[in-house]
């Protein structure tokens, strides 16, 4: 496979999480069998991305924004994803977002 194809997944793969984070999120209340659910499919997906990069010799872009109810990232790079633009429709700021470098 390509390198586009492996990409192409990985991205669908990370909408599909995400549409799942934000559907468990509007449950009243989520299910803690459900939160755990989509704790494990995240670890799912970032080791699978981490494969795919070590695979594929692809450097990791640094994450500069996080959804801190989902955990949906951003490298500040490409389009922003639809977790940050609703909360930027919604007024928050882009700074709410913003990861501390860790040192």
């Amino acid at each position: 496979m390509t390198r586009i194809s492996w990409n192409t997944k990985l991205s669908r793969l990370r909408f599909k999480l995400l549409d799942v984070c934000v559907a468990v999120e509007f449950l009243d209340p989520p299910s803690m069998e459900q939160l755990t659910d989509v704790q494990t499919a995240q670890a799912m997906l970032k080791k699978y991305e981490q494969y795919l990069r070590r695979e594929l010799g692809v450097k990791a872009s640094t994450v500069k924004y996080r959804c801190p109810k989902t955990g949906g990232e951003w490298s500040g790079r490409g389009f922003k994803p639809l977790w940050l633009r609703e909360a930027l429709a919604a007024g928050v700021p882009l700074q709410y977002f913003a990861v501390t470098p860790s040192a």
